[in-house]
């Protein structure tokens, strides 16, 4: 016989999948950002973990409502060098002050940038290993964390560093940066608390569902992964005019190739 597990009210969702979560993770990153916000003068601080955690999910949702306080950028690899971190900052303002681009050297770009921050703002650099390039004119690697940390020093801003799991092992290599950081977060998991907290208010907030949402989590891209087949579940069962059960889960799952090594 099919497997069916009529989840209880499963045709009244209370949140989407994808709307932010306050996941144990998420909760610890806030707790530094507020610290570093409402710290006597500039902080920074650094944000690390493993793919799917939801770093950036959070990061980028505490910027949002900051308002224009709240300042989010990502740096792609090859943007790393001082020079080019200044040029993709200035992007933030391009479509309605283009002037904030045109410098020349990286002294008239720290006194331009520094001011459009602006005073008392929070600056995220996510993806911010890749700021970690080397120059090939002068050779040295951590040009652009030195030079972000000149940048938010002069416009008294706070700075976030958030990336992945090389990230810490950058920082240990400038002492004088990592020093500064003020309760850094290093996540190297996503617990099953986690994924319970992302399917909260969904069908499939139930011991079994999570169970095995979790698998998914610890196998690879974490959080997002859990979404991934969380939506489309959901979207068989609509498709099909039914009611959201288990089946459809484990077959989203599979059909999403994100079973464990072994599963079915």
């Amino acid at each position: 016989m099919a497997e069916l597990h009529v989840i209880a009210n499963a045709g009244t969702l209370r949140r989407d999948i994808g709307d932010f979560a306050e996941t144990a993770v998420a909760l610890d990153i806030l707790r530094t950002l507020d610290l570093v916000r409402f710290s006597d003068g500039p902080k920074m601080t650094c944000i690390a973990g493993i793919p799917g955690c939801g770093k950036t999910t959070t990061t980028k949702q505490y910027c949002k409502d900051l308002g224009r306080d709240g300042i989010y950028i990502d740096i792609a690899s090859g943007e790393g060098t001082a020079w080019n971190f200044a040029k993709r900052l200035a992007h933030e303002w391009i479509d309605y002050a283009p002037s904030l681009g045109r410098f020349n050297t990286l002294t008239e770009a720290r006194m331009t940038l520094s001011s459009a921050v602006g005073k008392g703002s929070l600056l995220v650099i996510d993806e911010a290993q890749h700021l970690h390039q080397r120059n090939n004119k002068n050779g040295k690697k951590t040009e652009a964390f030195e030079w972000a940390r000149a940048l938010a020093e002069k416009g008294e801003f706070d700075l976030v560093f958030c990336g992945d799991m090389r990230l810490p092992a950058v920082l240990d290599d400038i002492p004088q940066l990592k020093s500064r950081m003020l309760r850094p977060v290093i996540v190297t998991e996503v617990s099953r608390a986690d994924v319970a907290a992302l399917v909260e208010g969904t069908p499939y907030a139930i011991g079994p569902a999570v169970d095995a949402l979790h698998s998914v989590a610890r196998m690879a891209h974490g959080l997002r992964s859990v979404e991934i087949a969380v939506s489309a579940a959901l979207s068989s069962a609509t498709g099909k005019g039914e009611h959201p059960t288990l089946a459809h889960l484990k077959g989203a799952i599979i059909d999403m190739k994100l079973a464990p090594k072994g599963g079915k």
